[in-house]
């Protein structure tokens, strides 16, 4: 049987699932726009203006992507509200965590392709070593 959610019910949905995000961050866009006088990039990301409310779980495991089924691990899963978008090529910097200011703020790349879903979306994250 088919269930098609109304308007109504979507919404609700999406309120649901904002209410329950607990941690924030920043995301860094992966932009080659950005070089000096000579053509090279001089860093390729670009840091969004405002902080984004989202909700992690560290959670470790690996995933075969690709039609070379390529093995790709991740350190944990970002759920984004209904409408955020992360890019494949994009990090996350995540400064809060749980309702507490992260005193070292935590780097992560993307590793997957973001999944959509009718409340909101997930990719998963690869911690960068710094």
């Amino acid at each position: 049987m088919k269930t098609v959610w109304s308007e109504e019910d979507k919404a609700l949905m999406r309120e649901a699932q904002a209410s329950t995000m607990g941690d924030e961050g920043y995301a860094w866009r992966y932009s080659t726009t950005t070089q000096d006088d000579y053509g090279q990039v001089e860093y390729p990301y670009v840091r969004d203006e405002e902080p984004m409310e989202v909700g992690i779980e560290f959670s470790t495991g690996t995933e075969l992507h690709g039609a070379d089924m390529t093995v790709v691990q991740y350190d944990a899963v970002l759920r984004l509200p209904y409408g955020a978008k992360l890019g494949e090529k994009d990090r996350f910097e995540l400064t809060g965590f749980r309702g507490e200011v992260l005193e070292v703020p935590i780097l992560f790349e993307v590793q997957s392709p973001q999944g959509l879903g009718l409340s909101g979306s997930v990719v998963n994250l690869r911690k960068v070593e710094t």
